[in-house]
Order: structure tokens, then sequence, then C-alpha cells
């Protein structure tokens, strides 16, 4: 019986990630181990049709135990090949930064180090004697992903990106812009 299940089952979930290895090795072995089934190497012996049920039984947990493992190693790998680390895991471990980040700053600023217009809003917060926090994406190890999902969060695509008490200002332009028309200080002392 195990014979022809081992025979019916596809060969494709008997692939190791190895490049080298055989596709059909296991299937071989299932095959070769089954009880009646001619060896797989001459050194081997088959269960003769006297061996005992126990022997015989044992022998098909263990093929089938090793079929489960191979195949479940094979979906685990081709499921891991075709998701990468940049999945939804990682969107929300980013979109919780962002969180965590702007409700523990009074000013929270995703900037770039080398940005004028980034430079023109922490410029604007020093002269009017604000304290500010600036997570610099250019030198953040994940700056990039961090920067996607805030256009996710604020729509927004370019630096700064800038919050005031939980609140999205905007860019530069927007920030001086609420300066001038009072609503940065009215968010400020809230």
């Amino acid at each position: 019986m195990l014979r022809r299940v081992a025979s019916t089952l596809p060969s494709s979930l008997f692939r190791r990630s190895s490049p080298s290895s055989s596709s059909s090795s296991l299937r071989r072995a299932a095959l070769a181990i089954a009880p009646g089934a001619p060896s797989a190497s001459p050194s081997a012996s088959a269960p003769s049709a006297s061996a005992s049920s126990s022997h015989r039984l044992t022998t098909l947990l263990a093929v089938t135990a090793a079929v489960c493992l191979f195949s479940t190693c094979a979906v685990s790998t081709a499921f891991a090949a075709s998701h990468p680390p940049t999945s939804d895991s990682i969107m929300s471990a980013n979109r919780k930064l962002i969180d965590e980040f702007v409700a523990s700053n009074t000013v929270a600023i995703f900037s770039k180090s080398y940005c004028p217009y980034c430079k023109r809003v922490k410029a604007l917060f020093d002269s009017i004697g604000v304290k500010y926090t600036a997570i610099e994406l250019d030198t953040h190890p994940d700056g990039s992903g961090i920067q996607s999902e805030l256009i996710n969060v604020t729509g927004q695509r370019t630096v700064p990106n800038v919050f005031v008490r939980g609140t999205h200002i905007g860019g530069s332009d927007d920030t001086h812009a609420a300066q001038k028309s009072g609503r940065l200080q009215k968010l400020l002392d809230a």
C-alpha cells in the first residue's frame, strides 16, 4: 500500500532546496522501504514477506513522517521564496515606529540630512525656540521603508514631513504657512 501511495505522489513534493540533490530521491527511498519493494541499494534489504506487522507499521510511519517533513519543508521554502520579508509585518513595524515617534514628540520631523527644505523647517523651529526631534531617513537603516509607509499615512512623498502634537502639518512650505497664520502656535499651545 505504501508503495502505491508513494508512486502516486507528485515528484515536486520531494524536491529539496539544494540544486544538487535528486528530485526523486525521497520518492525512491519511500518505494524502497515499502514492504515487498526492491532495494534502493545492493546492501539494503527490503523487509521480507514474513516481517512482523509491527515492523511494517513502524516502517510505514517512518516513511510517512519523512514524506510529511520533506513536503512541509518544500512548501515552507516555496512560501518563503514567494513572500519576501518586506511584507505586511515589516510595514506594520514601520507604521508602529512612525506612530510611536509622532506620539512621543511634541514636534516630530521626518527629514533627510542633505535636504535644504528640511534645514529650512528646522531653522524655523530653532528661531521660535521650539524643540523638535528628527529622524534622518537617509541615515536610518530602514529609511526608505519608513518613507514608503509615510506615504500611506500622510499621502506626502517628500521630506520634511512635520507633525506637531500628533497632527500632520505637511512639508516646509506648509509649516511656514502654519507659522504665519498662527495655526502652528495654537497646536504648540494645545
